[in-house]
């Protein structure tokens, strides 16, 4: 039976989980320029005076702290040299993660924070700056340059590829769980105007729902090491670690399944399936 690439694309935009994370962090990410009413059902308040009192005694500032909301449980304690710009909603933390094995209380500290959105038990320490990114529950970022995206984000999909041949009339536009046999069917369908244009009607609609204002770093994902990251997809427990730029990327990822990218790499305006793994030497 003929491989159905419409099928599968149809398909993907149902029952995407990369889909639905970027789904979920739109939302998240909504909320940095709401009303405070929608951030009181969302489950997020102003600071009160003892809260406000403690960030400072350890040495936190913000260009307004009007602009920091935060969730209920939120202990004060675990923030410490932060800087805040802009609108940040900050969660509760306990417990611990880990990093390169070692054991770190859950919290936020010597890091720049702007318009971003943290989850709840994540770590982010020694950011110089973290702009328009949602960050999962127990995510790590530590020792970021910089994690920062556009004001809108395909992280690679929508992009054409050449196909086996280089110059050109074999170009197959991406997404994220695009198969090998479905892009050669593609690049073997030149003559099929019909099934070319339906592909590119499923696709726009794809990466309609696709487009971010963000960065996503997923549940239980690391970013390590690594001096400039932007407008990525991180898939849950993705592991980026010594790389030298990432940007544009999705690298999708699931515990059992996890993608890394690691030891100098460059990535850019890539697509990264589950189990990868991009290395130097």
């Amino acid at each position: 039976m003929a491989y159905d690439v419409l099928k599968s694309l149809r398909e993907a935009r149902k029952g995407s989980e990369f889909l639905r994370e970027v789904s979920r962090a739109k939302g998240a990410f909504s909320l940095l320029s709401s009303k405070r009413e929608a951030l009181s059902k969302a489950g997020f308040k102003p600071l009160s005076t003892a809260q406000l009192r403690t960030l400072e005694a350890q040495g936190n500032t913000a260009q307004d702290w009007k602009s920091v909301f935060v969730a209920a449980g939120f202990d004060p304690k675990r923030v410490s040299r932060c800087h805040f710009a802009g609108t940040v909603l900050l969660p509760s933390f306990s417990g611990t993660v880990e990093a390169e094995g070692v054991s770190f209380p859950t919290g936020v500290h010597h890091s720049t924070l702007s318009a971003c959105v943290i989850g709840r038990d994540a770590f982010v320490r020694d950011v110089q700056l973290l702009h328009r990114a949602v960050v999962g529950e127990k995510a790590v970022l530590f020792g970021v340059g910089s994690l920062t995206a556009a004001s809108e984000n395909s992280f690679g999909n929508g992009l054409e590829c050449l196909i086996a041949i280089e110059t050109g009339g074999r170009e197959v536009g991406l997404f994220a769980e695009l198969t090998v046999e479905g892009a050669w069917v593609l690049c073997r369908s030149r003559q099929k105007r019909d099934l070319l244009h339906s592909y590119g009607s499923e696709l726009s609609a794809y990466l309609k729902e696709a487009a971010s204002p963000c960065s996503v770093v997923a549940s239980g994902a690391k970013v390590l090491h690594t001096p400039k990251v932007r407008g990525v997809f991180l898939g849950p427990s993705a592991l980026i670690d010594s790389a030298a730029l990432v940007e544009d990327v999705t690298v999708l990822s699931a515990p059992g399944e996890e993608s890394e990218i690691l030891s100098g790499s460059i990535v850019k305006s890539s697509i990264l399936q589950w189990g990868c793994e991009v290395a130097t030497g």
